[in-house]
């Protein structure tokens, strides 16, 4: 039972009670959190339902420092590149660094790992590839230790001889993505 304090709250004040609990819906979606929210300016014991979260896919994507730092190496290279053009235009030859200017931005990628399958997308290369839990043929994580603290990486590798690597570093969501393989393909797991 909910209780109101005896001093006189704001309208915007709100009561949220969490309730965790797992339900499969009509549609297939399981919920996994359901908030109750009583508004102080309802009148006792009217109770709003809110979904707060859905299963939802876990996504790793590179970090704000790694596309920082991928930003500025392209404005680096941009740089680099008009300067270089101009002596290109001169001579006719170019250099290897110029070839770095389209390589690097077409290895970001964004990895959805969840639903039993894990999804890679390359969205400057209008790519996607999708495997599922099935296709996984091992998986590893690595750690490293530096001077600035352990450096950890995750290894998948696929049964069509594809691999995925994320590492802690420069990516979101890495800890999530490790405790669902760590779920889902426990066996699949080498140790190293």
């Amino acid at each position: 039972m909910i209780q109101r304090s005896c001093s006189s709250p704001t309208s915007t004040e709100l009561l949220l009670l969490l309730h965790n609990f797992t339900k499969t819906t009509e549609t297939g979606f399981e919920i996994k959190e359901i908030a109750l929210i009583e508004t102080w300016a309802s009148p006792p014991g009217i109770l709003r339902l809110i979904s707060l979260s859905l299963s939802q896919m876990i996504v790793a994507r590179p970090k704000i420092n790694t596309l920082l730092s991928i930003g500025i190496f392209v404005a680096l290279c941009f740089g680099i590149s008009g300067y270089m053009l101009s002596l290109i235009l001169e001579s006719g030859r170019t250099v290897w660094y110029q070839y770095a200017l389209v390589i690097v931005p077409l290895g970001y990628k964004r990895v959805e790992i969840g639903k039993n399958r894990i999804g890679i997308q390359f969205p400057l290369r209008f790519k996607k590839v999708s495997f599922t839990l099935k296709e996984v043929k091992q998986w590893t994580e690595q750690k490293v230790k530096t001077a600035g603290g352990t450096f950890k990486e995750l290894v998948i590798l696929f049964d069509n001889g594809k691999k995925l690597t994320l590492s802690l570093q420069e990516h979101t969501n890495y800890l999530d993505a490790v405790k669902y393989l760590r779920k889902k393909c426990a066996r699949k797991y080498i140790e190293r």
